[in-house]
């Protein structure tokens, strides 16, 4: 109890006595959970963009940092951990699930939040999306992820499919002449894969995605 109170000590004090020391990523790495818990909700945030996900900073620590982040709306903030976790490789499951929970509050309903972050990361494009529209590309970009993974394990039924159809139905030649599949013709394909693969809507967009984008997909559509 005595080495715990100590290590939060060392952390809190300098907040409450207005030293010119300023909580440091390092700070956090050796003051515990309980210490780094403490810590006001914006000096985290700095310490945890000066450190790396593995190192100073601990996973756990970065995993918990962006939860409590969401779930309090602080959704510029939220986006620049989630950078850190994924270019670490350490985000972890209930962190994606606190992420979703905000993103489904909806369009319009999810606030930047109030702490500061500072200026965006070199990115080379000159600007950063506002933090509602970020959130939406990163969960996005999770369910577009998920069906191309589940679309990987009927590819190749989706192939025969298409030679299939090629035989029956066009005799012999591409079911989509023209080298374009969109719109009302890209869900019709996705229909048939349901019916013909047994496989949900979500994994047959997957498929059809796949299609569009492999060498073997192409030639089955287009030529």
């Amino acid at each position: 109890m005595a080495a715990a109170f100590r290590a939060v000590s060392g952390v809190i004090r300098p907040l409450l006595t207005g030293s010119t020391h300023r909580a440091k990523s390092s700070d956090l790495a050796t003051a515990g959970p309980a210490a780094v818990g403490a810590l006001p909700l914006q000096q985290r945030f700095n310490a945890a963009m000066a450190a790396t996900c593995s190192a100073q900073h601990s996973e756990a620590a970065m995993n918990a940092l962006a939860q409590e982040l969401a779930a309090q709306a602080e959704t510029h903030a939220l986006v620049r951990v989630w950078d850190k976790l994924k270019a670490a490789g350490c985000a972890h499951a209930a962190t994606r699930e606190a992420i979703e929970k905000l993103h489904s509050r909806g369009k319009g309903k999810i606030p930047p939040g109030t702490l500061a972050v500072g200026p965006p990361p070199s990115s080379g494009t000159g600007r950063e999306l506002a933090p509602a529209r970020r959130l939406h590309k990163i969960c996005k970009g999770a369910v577009l992820s998920g069906r191309s993974e589940a679309a990987k394990d009927h590819f190749g039924a989706a192939c025969t499919f298409l030679e299939a159809l090629r035989r029956e139905h066009h005799g012999g030649g591409p079911p989509y002449p023209g080298g374009k599949l969109d719109g009302k013709k890209k869900g019709g394909l996705a229909l048939l894969l349901v019916k013909a693969l047994g496989v949900k809507k979500d994994v047959a967009r997957g498929i059809v995605t796949k299609l569009k984008q492999t060498k073997r997909g192409k030639e089955l559509l287009f030529k």
